[in-house]
């Protein structure tokens, strides 16, 4: 009974811990427009300048 009790509070940790990490990686993700040939990049992590196609400069997308 204590076994079961251990085993479904370490359970729901790692459960509480996944949602979190998947929310923090969500909010990390920007959206990029090329307002010259309008490709949409999107990136973890990372800040872009410039399209990868064309070498525009790129402005961010922000969400509501």
């Amino acid at each position: 009974m204590v076994i079961l009790f251990l085993y479904g509070g370490v359970l729901l940790i790692i459960i509480l811990l996944a949602i979190f990490f998947y929310s923090r990686s969500v909010q990390s993700r920007k959206n990029y427009t090329c307002p010259e040939c309008g490709e949409q990049i999107q990136m973890e992590h990372m800040d872009v300048s410039h399209c990868n196609s064309c070498g525009a400069p790129l402005t961010r997308k922000y969400r509501d």
